[in-house]
């Protein structure tokens, strides 16, 4: 099954953290794993924050950075966001409460026809109410 994750998931499978036996179990059921562009820097972005909070050290960033490099050379390459996917964003973002990245997650998910996969429960309610569907249900 072809599914987008998002970077709540992808971040939980390359760090240890609360979500991360979750992440396992649901890259046991998800055979085609795909992501964004986007989701790559907000990756790197959350590995960065990690590292300016005290929760990671440099070696375990660099660490967490080959790990996410082995899975995007594994998975295939990231999708491309497309201008089209930029202007559904914005309208995702003025009927609900979704931030604009995560507008962009469900931009280029429902362009594509493509469950989401997020532990971000407002994105996935967000995108039930857009029609798409979101895991974990």
């Amino acid at each position: 099954m072809k599914v987008y994750l998002d970077t709540s998931v992808l971040v939980s499978l390359i760090v240890a953290d609360a979500n991360s036996g979750r992440a396992e179990n649901l890259s046991e059921v998800v055979t085609d794993p795909v992501t964004s562009v986007w989701t790559t820097v907000e990756v790197t972005s959350a590995l960065g924050r990690r590292l300016r909070m005290g929760a990671l050290t440099p070696a375990e960033r660099d660490a967490a950075e080959a790990t996410f490099e082995e899975w995007l050379a594994a998975a295939g390459p990231a999708l491309t966001v497309t201008t089209a996917d930029y202007a559904a964003a914005r309208q995702y973002v003025r009927r609900s409460r979704l931030r604009g990245p995560d507008a962009l997650h469900l931009a280029v998910a429902a362009r594509l026809d493509l469950p989401i996969a997020t532990f971000d429960e407002e994105l996935a309610e967000a995108a039930r109410a857009f029609g798409l569907t979101a895991l974990p249900a």
